[in-house]
C-alpha cells in the first residue's frame, strides 16, 4: 500500500510539473530574456496556452536569446533546489526530461523547416522565420541542449535513487547490481 501511495504522489507531481510548472517556467524564460535583451513584449498569456509575443521585429541576437531563454530559465530554476527529497528530485528529473524532449522536437522541426515544411508553433523555427541565416546557430544550440539534458539525466542516477526510495534493488539474482550508497 505504501508503494501505491508513493506512486500516486509521484504521478501527481510529474503531471503538475509537465502541464503547469514547466510551461510557466518556459514562458517566464522568454519574458526574462526579452526584457534583458531590450526587446519589447506586446502580449503575455498564461492559460489555457501560455505565450509571450514580442512587438515588432527583434534583432537576431534578441530573437535567439528570447527563444532559447525559454530553455535556459527552467534549467536555472532546477539548479537551485537541494536534491535531498525524492519528490523534489523527481520534479527536477521531469523538467530535465521535458527539456530533452523539447530540444529533440525542436531539432526535428528545424530540420523539417529547412527541408521546406513549416512549423509555426516552435520557438526555434520562429527564429528561422525572422533570420533564415541563423540555422547553424539554432541547430548548434539545440544539439547543446540535447547533450546537456541527456548528460544531466544520466548523471543524476535515476535508477539508483528510485531503488533506494522504494527499497528495492534491480538485478537481484543476476550479475547486475546497483549500490544503494
Amino acid at each position: 500500500m505504501r508503494h501505491i501511495l508513493r506512486l500516486a504522489v509521484l504521478t501527481v507531481t510529474a503531471l503538475a510539473v509537465m502541464f503547469v510548472i514547466y510551461p510557466l517556467m518556459h514562458e517566464a524564460g522568454h519574458l526574462l530574456a526579452a526584457v534583458l535583451t531590450g526587446a519589447e513584449v506586446s502580449d503575455i498569456g498564461l492559460f489555457p496556452v501560455p505565450f509571450v509575443r514580442l512587438k515588432g521585429q527583434p534583432s537576431q541576437v534578441q530573437a535567439l536569446l528570447t527563444a532559447f531563454g525559454a530553455s535556459l530559465f527552467p534549467m536555472l530554476c532546477i539548479a537551485a533546489p537541494r536534491r535531498e527529497y525524492y519528490y523534489v528530485y523527481c520534479a527536477r528529473l521531469t523538467v530535465l526530461t521535458m527539456w530533452f524532449f523539447a530540444g529533440a522536437e525542436s531539432l526535428v522541426r528545424v530540420i523539417m523547416f529547412l527541408a521546406g515544411a513549416d512549423s509555426p508553433f516552435d520557438d526555434a523555427v520562429a527564429v528561422l522565420h525572422y533570420y533564415p541565416g541563423a540555422a547553424a546557430a539554432v541547430t548548434a544550440l539545440l544539439l547543446l541542449q540535447l547533450a546537456g539534458a541527456g548528460a544531466a539525466i544520466a548523471l543524476s542516477g535515476p535508477v539508483r535513487r528510485t531503488e533506494a526510495f522504494f527499497g528495492t534493488q534491480t538485478g537481484q539474482g543476476s550479475a547486475v547490481r546497483y549500490p544503494l550508497s
